[in-house]
């Protein structure tokens, strides 16, 4: 398809982007040393940064779990799906890719069993600062390492595209979790509006860390072949895509820093909640490119 580069934090290397013909599965080769491209400065820790976004998912989770008030917890999971891939339900979960664990953080705090993997030890023990010491250090396949029928919920929140082998990991998810349990994914969807933008979209921006990318299709019957059933998939997102992809797009051709659009486009929430009603619309035909999955055992 075509060769880039890594445009987040410029370590050095030149990665082709391929695409399966008979899947349409997206992908680069993952580099030997795929650990070194997640440098620390990747990682926030938002628990110590307590920022405004963070007040927010403390205050819809902590809404979504309360026991009384069915009216504002409906109203506390509905925003809940624009902000976080979250479970509905209490019980054991297992976050992979948990970052610094602020999900985890809050989650455990609603009254859930939380575990984590990381790739970076950094970020895991940022983690651990937080009491969320059942986080450990590794990639997709340390899932194996727990007893089967062990989980309520799998998490992988953007992190599905990060992986060398997702199709292990689907796999493993549908062993370790009990029967009824839940798999709730959020990736980028390369079937989307996105698409539009070429090689500029943002769902390429983070090569080589997004590793394999898939399309809402492709991922549904990865899904399904691994044995997982009432699979939902949903479009929403509380940031908008469209606006991020112009972005990038300008940022390329140049014309973010000449016009004066970056402050605009991209640190802007006017600009923000401008666009994004266009990915809430492209979304309900299944366009959308923030793509949460909700698959059952």
């Amino acid at each position: 398809m075509f060769k880039t580069r890594d445009k987040f934090h410029n370590l050095p290397g030149i990665f082709h982007v391929f695409r399966c013909p008979d899947c349409l599965i997206e992908y680069v080769e993952a580099p030997k040393n795929l650990a070194d491209f997640y440098v620390d400065n990747y990682f926030k820790d938002e628990v110590i940064e307590n920022n405004s976004l963070f007040k927010l998912k403390k205050k819809i989770i902590k809404g979504t779990f309360r026991r009384k008030g069915m009216l504002r917890r409906r109203l506390n999971i509905f925003l809940s799906s624009f902000i976080a891939a979250l479970p509905r339900q209490k019980g054991k979960i297992m976050d992979i890719g948990c970052g610094s664990g602020d999900i985890l953080y809050l989650l455990k705090g609603a009254g859930f069993d939380v575990y984590g993997i990381d790739i970076s030890q950094y970020a895991v023990g940022l983690a651990h600062k937080h009491g969320l010491n059942k986080v450990t250090c590794g990639m997709e396949d340390k899932l194996k390492d727990y007893q089967d029928d062990y989980f309520d919920c799998i998490r992988g929140s953007h992190v599905l595209e990060h992986m060398v082998d997702p199709m292990n990991f689907i796999a493993l998810s549908h062993k370790k979790l009990k029967d009824g349990g839940v798999l709730l994914l959020q990736t980028p969807n390369t079937n989307s509006l996105g698409k539009l933008f070429g090689k500029h979209a943002k769902f390429y921006r983070d090569i080589p860390r997004h590793l394999i990318l898939f399309s809402n299709k492709s991922l549904k019957l990865a899904l399904a072949q691994a044995g997982f059933k009432k699979i939902k998939m949903e479009y929403r997102c509380a940031f908008s895509d469209f606006r991020d992809n112009l972005f990038y797009f300008l940022e390329d051709a140049g014309g973010a820093s000449r016009f004066g659009l970056r402050k605009k486009l991209r640190d802007n929430l006017l600009t923000n909640f401008l666009f994004l009603p266009i990915d809430l619309i492209v979304g309900v035909f299944g366009k959308g490119q923030t793509l949460t999955v909700i698959a059952e055992k």
